[in-house]
């Protein structure tokens, strides 16, 4: 899996939205994308990126300070000023030999500022640019580390100078060892193992837990159960006829009170109180309908006199509103009149135009005002007036509410006493066919006598139902462990079976894990060796490199077999023994990455960079970006770099501090 593309938005020094093209055509030649630049332009910004969008929090980029500050200060200075308060990095991996059912992968991380302190992280994957979907964030995890797991990347993604760090004899070796073997491919080896160790003793433990005696046990348990169920069975039915028997004498009593219409022991004495009470009610009724008549009775007589009084006084105020505009209407017109005959008219009217005058204003009078509507003879109107007719006329709309209300309520009084005499009459007539308490007593005692028992036997039957059920549940429960034994014993051949099986896989790939460490030692040493005596100028320097197949813990030798301490080595010879530690993992892990390189040449020799020309950086894999110092490598070697480089780009600063790429 080669790289594609390297992306981002507003990352460090990088400000708006880079693309950065990187992938070259399976086993085409050249295989280098060279990217120049200065330091503090972006070199290790560019790996970090790839790190962080891989890995996030867990890629440790952040060292000494809070990762949602690493974050913030991600953003670049001119977006920040420029209120775009969201930054992104993603990096596109491209399937080099269509082996799988993708051809490129975009892992995207974003982050934005939501306060000053807070930012949110969304992370975003895509196949094929169709967005994908992950149940949660551990699931996401385990996407990107299927893609390229983070040890692995140490070896594929490095600053050549710090790979300095597998030559430190203080380098805690079971880091390094289990990075290696993770590399390898050994480490998932060892966790089948580890799951087949934990499935053969799973299995082991339910084997041993089941025995014939166990299942006997359970056998004997159920038939007990089953002959307490029919016992119990047995006393239910008993019980139930002891009760069919009882409700039949009970029956047989009712019968014969009921014949004699007698219901209840208190029969008659409730009788006699409702007839009472009937009565008491009959009399509570005339008492109150009596009062209703005499009171209303007044009113009722003098309504129609009223209403009558009442038509004339309506009459007799629309009559007298007329007859005040009629007055007020001639003392308008004779007003009207003297104001013709006035002397301070001017000019002066003459007798012949007041009289027209005159003439004019009493025709218009006449008109509109006529005598003939207000003839009505007024009879009530002078001593009433217009307020106590409305008072008057609102008392007796009241009063006529409360007469009907009183009304409404004796009529349905009257219904409820005919109802009451109905009752009262046959209850009467009841009551003389009723005997007395006294001769039922003896009855009603045997009555009572045999619902007590009836009741305590129907608690009994409850219990014993109650009882059954209980014995039932135990004995599905019993039965079902029982068939689930039965079922583990009939398996247990299969399980011992599977049990063999699983340790004969065990013991397999321990073999095969053993053997393939003793191959893949073998491959890393001589790899290693090769590459280091390709790339030293100090030949056979390091006669043997010496490989513990269960550590990988490498130890050098020179020509006479002493141990050579890679203290010793030079810093320029660490970083070529890192580089031929990093070139052999490739080669003996089979790994189709793309190898990214910073600084590769920085604190070497003129030797060892023409070494690393013509030996590692053309040979390491299908796709090698390397990230130089433009200082790295002088005129002359860069032209013979540059016959193995397919793309070349250069980390330019602009006047705002802006790294822009620049095709070359």
């Amino acid at each position: 899996m080669l790289y594609g593309q390297w992306l981002c938005s507003n990352y460090n020094a990088f400000y708006g939205e880079i693309n950065l093209p990187l992938y070259i055509e399976d086993n085409y030649d050249p295989r280098i994308v060279l990217i120049i630049a200065p330091n503090g332009f972006g070199k290790t910004s560019f790996i970090n990126a790839i790190k962080l969008a891989l890995y996030g929090e867990t890629a440790r980029l952040h060292k000494d300070i809070p990762y949602m500050q690493y974050l913030k200060e991600r953003i670049n200075d001119k977006a920040i000023k420029e209120g775009k308060r969201k930054a992104w990095v993603a990096i596109e991996f491209v399937d080099s030999n269509d082996s799988n059912n993708f051809k490129k992968i975009i892992v995207k991380r974003e982050w934005s500022l939501v306060t000053d302190s807070t930012v949110n992280e969304i992370v975003s994957i895509s196949i094929d640019d169709q967005e994908q979907e992950f149940e949660d964030n551990d699931e996401l995890k385990e996407f990107v580390g299927s893609i390229i797991p983070k040890e692995l990347l140490q070896f594929f993604a490095f600053d050549a100078e710090e790979i300095r760090y597998t030559a430190d004899d203080s380098n805690t070796n079971d880091n390094l060892t289990n990075d290696i073997a993770k590399v390898l491919t050994i480490t998932d080896y060892e966790n089948a193992k580890s799951r087949l160790k934990q499935y053969s003793e799973k299995k082991r433990t339910l084997r041993s837990s089941v025995t014939p005696s166990k299942l006997g046990e359970t056998k004997v348990e159920i038939m007990k159960l089953e002959e307490i169920a029919t016992q119990k069975e047995n006393d239910l039915a008993n019980l139930v006829c002891e009760l069919e028997e009882l409700e039949k004498k009970l029956k047989s009593k009712k019968k014969w009170l009921l014949e004699r219409g007698y219901r209840d022991k208190d029969n008659r004495l409730v009788t006699e109180v409702k007839i009472d009470n009937f009565k008491h009610r009959k009399d509570e009724i005339l008492t109150s309908f009596s009062e209703c008549t005499s009171e209303l009775l007044p009113y009722m007589i003098i309504f129609s006199e009223i209403e009558e009084v009442s038509e004339q006084l309506e009459k007799e105020t629309d009559s007298s509103k007329k007859i005040q505009n009629y007055k007020n209407s001639v003392e308008m017109k004779l007003e009207l009149m003297s104001v013709v005959e006035e002397k301070n008219i001017d000019p002066p009217l003459m007798e012949k135009q007041k009289e027209i005058i005159k003439n004019l204003l009493s025709n218009k009078w006449n008109k509109f005002f006529s005598i003939e509507e207000v003839n009505l003879t007024l009879l009530h109107h002078e001593t009433l007036s217009k307020q106590e007719y409305i008072n008057l006329n609102i008392e007796l709309q009241s009063r006529l509410k409360q007469i009907n209300h009183q009304v409404a309520k004796a009529y349905v009084e009257m219904e409820e006493y005919h109802t009451l005499s109905k009752q009262l009459k046959e209850l009467e007539e009841v009551l003389q066919t009723l005997p007395t308490s006294e001769q039922f007593q003896k009855e009603w005692e045997a009555l009572n006598t045999l619902n007590i028992n009836i009741k305590e036997i129907e608690n009994n039957i409850e219990i014993v139902k109650s009882e059954i059920q209980q014995h039932y549940i135990d004995i599905a429960q019993r039965q079902q462990e029982f068939s689930q034994l039965q079922k583990e014993l009939n398996t247990k051949k299969e399980l011992e079976e599977r049990t063999q099986l699983a340790d004969s896989i065990q013991k397999m790939l321990s073999e095969y894990t053993h053997l393939l460490k003793q191959h893949k030692s073998k491959d890393i040493k001589k790899y290693a060796k090769e590459m280091f005596n390709k790339l030293a100028h100090k030949k056979g320097m390091i006669n043997e490199f010496e490989i513990d197949e269960e550590t990988f813990e490498i130890t050098l030798k020179d020509k006479d077999n002493k141990i050579i301490p890679k203290r010793r080595l030079s810093e320029g010879e660490k970083q070529i023994y890192g580089l031929s530690l990093t070139y052999a993992l490739a080669k003996s892990s089979e790994k189709n990455f793309g190898f990214i390189i910073d600084t590769p040449f920085a604190k070497l020799d003129a030797t060892h960079k023409q070494n690393m020309i013509d030996n590692f950086i053309t040979n390491i894999g299908k796709q090698v970006i390397i990230l130089a110092h433009d200082d790295e490598l002088n005129d002359q070697r860069l032209e013979q770099l540059r016959k193995y480089v397919n793309k070349e780009f250069k980390l330019v600063s602009d006047t705002n501090n802006l790294t822009k790429i620049v095709s070359i």
